[in-house]
């Protein structure tokens, strides 16, 4: 796989997560859980093949991205309805997660690609 097939599957990943995340007014998913499942896993299998793809380019880029997205994703499992502090963190790191996202992604489609697959066999 090249950077440019794991760039589009990125891509992918980010639509299937906002698609996801429908809820009402009062919270509940509105989203099917296989969608969601899908989301997680397409998610989980782009933040693992991006961070090994980019370990050895920007090691400080794959440490943020991996911390911002697990807050994005764990974080809003603890949102309260009414106004606090933590809905402000949960905010913000969708949006840090989005700017780091599209860091990312242009990483991928700039870097070179290896023949190593990515450090795998």
């Amino acid at each position: 796989m090249n950077n440019t097939v794991l760039a589009f599957i990125g891509i992918a990943a980010y639509v299937l997560r906002v698609l996801a995340s429908a809820s009402d007014e009062v919270g509940n998913p509105q989203a099917p859980i296989w969608l969601i499942l899908l989301a997680f896993l397409v998610t989980l299998f782009f933040v693992v093949f991006a961070s090994i793809r980019l370990w050895s380019l920007a090691k400080y880029t794959v440490v943020v991205f991996i911390i911002v997205e697990l807050l994005s994703t764990v974080a809003p499992f603890f949102l309260t309805t009414e106004s606090s502090n933590l809905n402000i963190l949960v905010n913000g790191a969708g949006v840090v997660s989005f700017l780091v996202t599209i860091y990312v992604l242009y990483l991928l489609f700039t870097k070179p690609n290896r023949d190593t697959n990515g450090g795998l066999a």
